[in-house]
Order: structure tokens, then sequence, then C-alpha cells
């Protein structure tokens, strides 16, 4: 990262800029055992956010505490209902449990979609309800009945998400590790790489780094939980949404607007859009190897589909039963609803069929969209 952009990405972890992040929620059986006690602590995202940002600026203003943020956080978590996509498959689940049951007592099998309807709003494992706000559920990711994360369908039946633990059957709680101090400390390993290093004591003393990272060294196997971007949505993460992932939320007065989906569906739409940009861009270069000699537009569109290569191994390393969550900022929310999934959409689709001019077109409608956002990195 070149060091002119570390004190924005500075801020986007320890301050309060324009930021945008894509956040992964993993069911309680993937969380890894450095993790696992913070479950008790548990948070739903907007609390937590909140939670966050004052502490931020608790520490900015003091400066007797430590400029990077403290080693351990409380896990951020939802419902796995919360995502469009995740409320039906849990329906689809309460469904075949509903005739497997009746299948074996001889009686009729019910569909899942009433079975859904009825239990949807109540009160998830872990004490958070289907839209995120702390209900009445057990500390420690645990329902009252018999200790077994999440619960029983209406009229017995069991419905399992694949991914989810064996146990676990209707609605369960996922969570995310926020890992706050670990993508900061990443973030100066990588712009101590640049010719201007030695400006980066100016943001922490070094031996703020040096205890930090002695502090997170158990996490150096562990995965990333979240990809954060200031200012912009980067335009590969738009792949792994579709409008019909909205989710629009009440919060202190205000909605707030997240596009959420489970990551093997995300990763799957991304790995289809990196195919589809693949083909169109040999489509266009033919047997051309070397980079230079291939026009702009091949360039680009094999630099995006590189993108999205990344993004879809990524996704892949979660779950059926985890989420992943394009978490928009408060200034974008201005943006609303936003039509770049839509866009994006389209876009794949006519590269697909070989229109390459609507196909742009329909980029340049993202990037015009997103035009005001970006100018204000440069902004003074």
């Amino acid at each position: 990262m070149p060091l002119l952009n570390v004190g924005s990405a500075y801020r986007s972890i320890t301050g309060s800029p324009i930021r945008f992040a894509l956040r992964v929620y993993v069911p309680q059986q993937d969380l890894d055992a450095a993790y696992a006690p913070g479950i008790p602590r548990a948070m739903d995202p907007f609390t937590a956010g909140v939670h966050e940002f004052s502490e931020q600026l608790a520490r900015l203003t003091d400066t007797s505490q430590p400029l990077l943020p403290p080693a351990g956080d409380p896990l951020w978590a939802m419902p796995f209902s919360t995502a469009p996509a995740g409320s039906r498959r849990l329906a689809d689940a309460a469904g075949s449990g509903s005739a497997g049951a009746s299948a074996a007592s001889g009686g009729p099998a019910s569909g899942g979609s009433a079975d859904a309807s009825s239990w949807r709003g109540e009160t998830a494992a872990g004490g958070f309800a289907a839209d995120g706000s702390p209900g009445g559920g057990a500390a420690g990711g645990e329902s009252q009945t018999g200790g077994v994360p999440g619960g029983r369908l209406p009229g017995g039946a069991v419905g399992r998400v694949p991914g989810a633990s064996p146990d676990v059957a209707g609605d369960f709680p996922v969570f995310h590790p926020t890992q706050r101090l670990r993508r900061s400390l990443r973030l100066f390993t990588a712009a101590e790489n640049e010719d201007s290093a030695q400006l980066l004591p100016l943001l922490v003393p070094e031996n703020q780094v040096d205890d930090a990272a002695q502090a997170t060294s158990r996490e150096a196997f562990q995965p990333v939980y979240t990809r954060e971007s200031s200012y912009v949505v980067p335009l590969a993460w738009f792949a792994a949404f579709t409008p019909e992932d909205r989710v629009t939320s009440q919060h202190s007065g205000h909605e707030v607007h997240r596009l959420i989906a489970p990551a093997d569906v995300a990763a799957a739409r991304v790995k289809q859009a990196a195919k589809t940009v693949e083909d169109a861009a040999r489509s266009v270069t033919g047997d051309t190897t070397d980079p230079g000699d291939l026009p702009e537009e091949a360039q680009q569109a094999t630099a995006f589909a590189e993108d999205l290569i990344r993004l879809a191994r990524w996704l892949d390393a979660f779950s059926p039963a985890s989420l992943v969550s394009l978490d928009y900022g408060s200034v974008a929310d201005r943006l609303q609803p936003d039509e770049s999934p839509q866009d994006m959409a389209d876009a794949v689709e006519l590269l697909r069929e070989g229109d390459f001019g609507s196909a742009t077109a329909a980029l340049r409608r993202i990037f015009v969209r997103w035009a005001p956002l970006a100018h204000l990195q440069q902004a003074n």
C-alpha cells in the first residue's frame, strides 16, 4: 500500500472516516479457540459498531492510552436468518425436516414456508433477534433448551443448514471476529516496504507496534474475517451480491443498509463473474500472452478478473453456514437504494452474451454513482 494512503488507511481502522467493510460471520463451531471465549460478550453489529466507535474516540483523545486497538475485541453476532437467502435456506431445511418427520409418523408432509413464518421473528440463540437486535437468549451462544445452540422448529421439525453443527436445528447465530489489532499491524507491515517508512513512527511509536505484534502472534494462521476499503466499495465486491440480498434495518432513528448473503452463494457468484470476465478478455486478446501488447480494455478486464478470483478464494475458505455482509458507511446510505449489484449482474450477463458495449455502460453507471465519494479521498 502506498505510504501516501497510510494515513487514510490507519484512520479507517482506528478513527472514523468514510469506510466500507466486507465482513464474514461464521458459526460457533468454526471459531478458533482464540475467539470462542468471547461468545458470551458477543454483540449485534449495531451495538458493537457504536461501542467500537466510542472506544476509538476515547483512545484518540486520551494520550495515556496506546494508539493501536486493543488485542481483544468482543465478537459481533447476527442470526443466520438475517440474510434473505439464509432465511430461505432455513425454510427449505424446515420443509425437508417436516417432511421427514411426517413420513416417519405416517402423517402428511408440510411445506417449510409456514414453519418459517412462525419462528422467523423469535429470539435466536445467543440472545439476538432475527433482525440482529439484542434478545432474551442465553449468553454464550446457547439457547435455554438443553444448552443446544439454536432450537427446534415448530411441530418438532428439525431443519439443518449444510456446514452448521449437527446439533443445530433451525436458526442459529454466526459470529464475526473484528481482528482490528491484527489488521492494523498488517497495514504497518505493508507500509514498511515503502521508501518513506521512517515516517511510520510519527503515527504509532515503534515499541507499541512490537508489543501489539506479540499480542497477536497466536493469530498468525487464522483467516482474516474482514476486508475494508475507504471512500469507495471495490468493484469486485458487488459481484458477490444481488438486489435481493439487501437488508434494511432501523438503528437510532436511521436506516442502515447492508447486503448479506451466505458465503458459499457469494463465492459461486464471484467465480462465475471471474470466468465470464476472463472469457471476455480472452476473446479480445486472442493468443496474445505479453501483457504489454494487450489493449487497455483487455488489461483492465484481466486485472478485474484477478480481483474476482482473489475474492472468490477468500470466500471459499468459509463454510456454507457462514454469512458475508457488505456494510455501507453512513455517508453511502445516501446512495440507497444502491443499484450497483444489479448493474454488476447486468454487466456480467452482457459480457456472457458478447455485448461488450452495453456491459461497459453498466459498469460505467457504477463508477459514476460512486464518483462523488471517490473524490473525497483526494479532498483537502
